[in-house]
């Protein structure tokens, strides 16, 4: 994963990130309200041996004997006997395992000094705890050197030099437990987007597709109210912020084949409701509206969807031609684009597969695309073989496929399966992408809350007014050998004409 391809997934789950943060931050900073007070209060001792001599050389063995003999005192002081002495002089309620559970003790580098600290829920008990345990401590230090003579006297021993003061508050410490919350949860939330991502075998991409199907994406349809009515939807002048998708897809599909340019072309689906009916109808009426003649035909003969979609009646259509009540003259339906004729599906056959696979759906398919450019709307491939039949002998196949509805894997045998039944796929429309959330993957951070605003701005630039400054008037020559004035050119020049021929 690259630094882009981080931002972009940190993007894609903000809110996620930010509340699994929040909620870290909340429930540490919860918890360490609810825990006990922690106080630490210490106390110090001089560990002393007693010298043979008042010269130098003597103090100075006897203190470097001190020195290793604090050292060899620190197992003491978290040691059984010395909390159960200091329990019998402070009378704590606490079991000696506890109490050595609650000190410690340390000796600086080349000193003399045992430090000894003690824990406990107020100060005043951390305080005497300490003082208790350092106390212990050198009694059970003259007790180990007098064991071989309990009567004579220790040459070395511990002096208490220093009380402990009552001690002061460790634990807890909200401000602290809340950062560390907010860094825990941080990291738990980014885990998790991590393993979701990984786990997820749905399209969500441009790259997913182009790497399972090594085909090219044409266009990304965004999901709009304005491509989800049940009748007519798919209208030129009523695609929303779908406009600029589809142009693309229109535009893309000139350049696929510039030599050998699709003259028929099957738009399905890996499965059912993916929304390839609702693209082959409205590729087929933004065709239209560029000027090609075209056919659109509900090959779907199970679940026929495009008399809905054209809200026009389809009792007869090509189910009828195919099996030769009908020529296609008759079935030929005019629909709300001048430049587009429908042949609905007709009524249900008892053998799908065997009609569209026929010799005369052969013909029909050359017959039509001598003068027209014929979409069909076939079934899902997994489903169905229907679309592989088609596929098979139609110029070129477009393959729809849902953002975050389609697998991974189903898109995969999609293609496969065009393969096998060789089939050409001239690209991919990506449909039903969210508009926020996946908007800014696909176009490498710009989401179509842009596309929205920039269609807005078309629409009222299409529709304003124009002004008489902004009219350029016809040049006339006045005749032969008579110079042609050049006209003023104006400041705004409309392209609502050059959009709409587009």
């Amino acid at each position: 994963m690259t630094l882009l391809d981080f931002v972009r997934l940190t993007r894609a789950h903000l809110l996620s990130l930010v509340f699994l943060t929040l909620v870290g931050g909340a429930v540490a900073y919860g918890l360490t309200l609810r825990m006990p007070e922690v106080y630490l209060a210490d106390a110090s001792g001089y560990v002393r041996v007693a010298g043979s001599g008042t010269s130098t050389g003597d103090s100075l063995a006897a203190n470097s004997l001190g020195g290793s003999k604090a050292d060899s005192y620190l197992p003491l002081v978290t040691s059984r006997a010395v909390a159960e002495r200091a329990i019998a002089a402070t009378g704590i309620d606490a079991s000696p395992a506890e109490v050595a559970g609650r000190v410690g003790a340390s000796v600086a580098a080349n000193s003399v000094i045992l430090k000894v600290t003690a824990t406990g829920p107020t100060p005043e008990e951390s305080r005497v705890l300490a003082d208790a345990v350092i106390k212990a401590t050198a009694e059970e230090a003259n007790a180990i050197e007098t064991a071989a003579d309990p009567s004579a006297k220790p040459i070395v021993s511990i002096v208490p030099i220093e009380s402990a003061l009552p001690g002061g508050k460790i634990a807890p410490n909200p401000k602290r437990s809340g950062l560390i919350g907010l860094v825990v949860g941080l990291g738990v939330a980014y885990a998790l987007v991590f393993v979701r991502r990984q786990l997820d075998t749905r399209l969500r991409t441009v790259g997913d597709v182009e790497e399972l199907t090594a085909a090219s994406v044409l266009g990304v349809v965004p999901q709009t109210k304005e491509l989800g009515v049940v009748r007519g939807r798919g209208r030129v002048g009523q695609l929303g912020i779908a406009t600029e998708a589809f142009r693309q897809i229109r535009t893309n599909l000139r350049f696929v084949g510039v030599d050998d340019p699709a003259r028929s072309i099957v738009v399905t689906s890996a499965n059912a409701g993916e929304g390839k009916s609702t693209v082959a109808a409205t590729l087929a009426r933004v065709l239209g509206a560029s000027g090609q003649s075209v056919v659109i035909i509900d090959a779907d003969l199970r679940r026929p969807t495009l008399a809905k979609v054209f809200d026009v009646v389809g009792t007869v259509g090509l189910s009828h031609v195919l099996t030769g009540q009908v020529p296609v003259e008759d079935v030929l339906l005019e629909t709300d684009e001048p430049n587009v004729r429908l042949v609905t599906s007709g009524r249900t056959p008892p053998n799908p597969s065997e009609l569209l696979g026929s010799v005369r759906m052969h013909e029909l398919v050359a017959r039509l695309t001598e003068d027209h450019v014929v979409i069909l709307d076939a079934p899902p491939l997994l489903p169905v073989t229907d679309a592989g039949v088609l596929a098979g002998f139609c110029d070129g196949t477009l393959l729809v496929f849902a953002v975050g509805r389609t697998h991974k894997e189903q898109a995969r045998l999609a293609a496969r399966m065009m393969s096998q039944v060789g089939g050409r796929v001239l690209g991919v429309v990506l449909n039903l992408a969210p508009q926020r959330k996946v908007g800014g993957v696909v176009y490498g951070g710009y989401g179509y809350s842009s596309y929205s605003s920039d269609y807005a701005s078309r629409k009222a630039y299409d529709t304003a007014p124009v002004a008489e400054s902004d009219v350029v008037e016809p040049v006339v020559p006045a005749g032969p050998g008579v110079p042609v004035p050049v006209a003023k050119p104006a400041s705004k020049v409309r392209r609502t004409a050059a959009r709409k021929a587009d």
